[in-house]
Protein backbone atom coordinates (compact mmCIF):
# COMPACT_ATOMS: atom_id res chain seq x y z
CA UNK A 1 0.00 0.00 0.00
CA UNK A 2 1.42 3.75 -1.26
CA UNK A 3 1.98 6.27 1.42
CA UNK A 4 -0.76 7.79 -0.58
CA UNK A 5 -3.13 4.61 -0.56
CA UNK A 6 -2.53 4.33 3.24
CA UNK A 7 -3.54 8.29 3.55
CA UNK A 8 -6.65 7.42 1.94
CA UNK A 9 -7.66 4.61 3.82
CA UNK A 10 -6.95 6.38 7.46
CA UNK A 11 -8.95 9.50 6.40
CA UNK A 12 -12.03 7.36 5.39
CA UNK A 13 -11.24 5.05 8.49
CA UNK A 14 -11.52 8.46 10.55
CA UNK A 15 -15.06 9.46 8.72
CA UNK A 16 -16.73 6.29 9.51
CA UNK A 17 -15.78 6.40 13.60
CA UNK A 18 -16.76 10.11 13.16
CA UNK A 19 -19.49 9.22 11.73
CA UNK A 20 -20.66 6.82 14.74
CA UNK A 21 -19.76 9.41 16.84
CA UNK A 22 -22.28 11.77 15.32
CA UNK A 23 -24.92 9.25 15.54
CA UNK A 24 -24.89 8.64 19.21
CA UNK A 25 -24.10 12.19 20.20
CA UNK A 26 -27.30 13.01 18.32
CA UNK A 27 -29.44 10.78 20.33
CA UNK A 28 -31.66 12.42 22.81
CA UNK A 29 -29.76 11.59 26.48
CA UNK A 30 -32.24 9.05 27.53
CA UNK A 31 -31.59 6.93 24.59
CA UNK A 32 -28.21 6.87 24.55
CA UNK A 33 -27.93 5.11 27.52
CA UNK A 34 -30.96 2.60 26.43
CA UNK A 35 -30.20 -0.77 25.68
CA UNK A 36 -32.08 -2.20 22.35
CA UNK A 37 -32.56 -5.68 23.91
CA UNK A 38 -30.37 -7.72 26.14
CA UNK A 39 -27.52 -8.41 23.56
CA UNK A 40 -26.72 -5.08 22.26
CA UNK A 41 -24.42 -2.52 23.79
CA UNK A 42 -26.58 1.36 24.90
CA UNK A 43 -24.63 3.49 22.29
CA UNK A 44 -23.09 4.80 25.42
CA UNK A 45 -21.19 1.19 25.86
CA UNK A 46 -20.80 0.78 22.09
CA UNK A 47 -18.45 3.71 22.29
CA UNK A 48 -16.60 2.88 25.28
CA UNK A 49 -16.11 -0.54 23.28
CA UNK A 50 -14.83 0.79 20.33
CA UNK A 51 -12.56 2.98 22.79
CA UNK A 52 -11.22 -0.58 24.43
CA UNK A 53 -10.55 -2.34 21.57
CA UNK A 54 -8.41 0.47 20.07
CA UNK A 55 -6.72 1.21 22.98
CA UNK A 56 -5.22 -2.33 22.78
CA UNK A 57 -3.60 -1.63 19.81
CA UNK A 58 -0.44 1.15 20.55
CA UNK A 59 1.41 -1.49 23.36
CA UNK A 60 1.28 -3.88 20.37
CA UNK A 61 2.50 -1.36 17.74
CA UNK A 62 4.96 -0.24 20.37
CA UNK A 63 6.15 -4.07 20.81
CA UNK A 64 6.38 -4.82 17.42
CA UNK A 65 10.05 -6.21 15.93
CA UNK A 66 11.42 -4.46 12.71
CA UNK A 67 11.57 -7.30 10.13
CA UNK A 68 8.42 -8.96 10.85
CA UNK A 69 6.19 -10.56 8.19
CA UNK A 70 3.00 -10.31 8.25
CA UNK A 71 0.76 -13.58 7.98
CA UNK A 72 -2.71 -13.17 10.01
CA UNK A 73 -3.74 -16.26 10.89
CA UNK A 74 -7.58 -17.79 9.99
CA UNK A 75 -9.33 -16.40 13.14
CA UNK A 76 -8.73 -12.90 11.28
CA UNK A 77 -10.42 -14.23 7.98
CA UNK A 78 -13.38 -15.82 9.98
CA UNK A 79 -13.95 -13.05 12.29
CA UNK A 80 -13.58 -10.32 9.81
CA UNK A 81 -16.17 -12.08 7.30
CA UNK A 82 -17.98 -12.56 9.81
CA UNK A 83 -18.34 -8.83 10.91
CA UNK A 84 -18.25 -7.86 7.36
CA UNK A 85 -21.25 -10.41 5.84
CA UNK A 86 -23.51 -9.63 9.15
CA UNK A 87 -22.41 -12.75 11.45
CA UNK A 88 -22.63 -12.19 15.05
CA UNK A 89 -19.20 -11.76 16.63
CA UNK A 90 -18.94 -12.18 20.59
CA UNK A 91 -16.73 -9.20 22.08
CA UNK A 92 -14.02 -10.56 24.81
CA UNK A 93 -14.73 -10.01 28.15
CA UNK A 94 -11.85 -7.24 28.30
CA UNK A 95 -13.93 -5.15 25.85
CA UNK A 96 -17.21 -5.40 27.61
CA UNK A 97 -18.08 -1.68 29.42
CA UNK A 98 -18.63 -1.13 32.75
CA UNK A 99 -21.51 1.62 33.65
CA UNK A 100 -20.89 4.49 34.18
CA UNK A 101 -19.48 6.17 31.26
CA UNK A 102 -18.20 9.62 30.58
CA UNK A 103 -19.37 9.49 27.24
CA UNK A 104 -17.49 12.70 26.46
CA UNK A 105 -14.19 11.04 27.93
CA UNK A 106 -14.87 7.72 25.97
CA UNK A 107 -14.93 10.17 22.69
CA UNK A 108 -12.46 11.86 23.45
CA UNK A 109 -9.81 9.30 24.20
CA UNK A 110 -10.99 6.83 21.02
CA UNK A 111 -9.84 9.80 18.94
CA UNK A 112 -6.66 9.79 20.87
CA UNK A 113 -6.20 6.16 20.48
CA UNK A 114 -6.95 5.82 17.03
CA UNK A 115 -4.62 9.38 16.10
CA UNK A 116 -1.42 6.80 18.29
CA UNK A 117 -2.59 3.77 16.05
CA UNK A 118 -2.13 6.11 13.29
CA UNK A 119 1.24 7.83 14.50
CA UNK A 120 2.56 4.27 15.27
CA UNK A 121 2.10 3.00 12.01
CA UNK A 122 3.19 5.63 10.09
CA UNK A 123 6.72 4.62 9.58
CA UNK A 124 5.81 0.49 8.88
CA UNK A 125 6.78 -0.45 4.97
CA UNK A 126 3.31 -1.40 3.24
CA UNK A 127 4.75 -5.36 3.09
CA UNK A 128 6.32 -5.74 6.92
CA UNK A 129 3.87 -6.31 10.04
CA UNK A 130 3.37 -3.86 12.10
CA UNK A 131 1.86 -5.90 15.06
CA UNK A 132 1.57 -9.15 16.25
CA UNK A 133 -2.10 -9.22 17.57
CA UNK A 134 -3.24 -11.72 20.16
CA UNK A 135 -5.72 -13.61 18.31
CA UNK A 136 -4.64 -12.66 14.77
CA UNK A 137 -1.10 -13.15 14.22
CA UNK A 138 0.92 -10.87 12.35
CA UNK A 139 -0.46 -8.19 10.58
CA UNK A 140 0.00 -4.88 8.40
CA UNK A 141 -1.03 -1.37 8.51
CA UNK A 142 -3.42 -2.12 6.01
CA UNK A 143 -4.82 -5.24 7.63
CA UNK A 144 -4.57 -3.13 11.01
CA UNK A 145 -6.84 -0.65 8.77
CA UNK A 146 -9.47 -3.33 7.50
CA UNK A 147 -9.68 -5.10 11.25
CA UNK A 148 -10.71 -1.37 12.58
CA UNK A 149 -12.68 -0.77 10.04
CA UNK A 150 -14.36 -4.33 10.10
CA UNK A 151 -15.35 -3.67 13.48
CA UNK A 152 -17.08 -0.31 12.92
CA UNK A 153 -19.33 -0.94 10.37
CA UNK A 154 -20.09 -3.89 12.19
CA UNK A 155 -21.35 -1.90 14.77
CA UNK A 156 -23.12 0.44 12.79
CA UNK A 157 -25.01 -2.21 11.03
CA UNK A 158 -26.97 -2.66 14.34
CA UNK A 159 -27.03 0.61 15.52
CA UNK A 160 -30.27 1.44 13.91
CA UNK A 161 -31.84 -1.14 16.56
CA UNK A 162 -31.05 1.55 18.97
Amino acid sequence: MSEIERTRRWVESDAVMEALIDRVVKLPADRQRQRPNAREFTPCELIEHMRLADAMYPPLLSAAQPGMRAKPNFLYRLVLKRMRGGGRVPAPKSLIPIEPIDLEASIAQWRINRAEIKRLTAATPPDAAALKHPLFGKMTVEQIIDLLDGHTAYHQRFFPNV
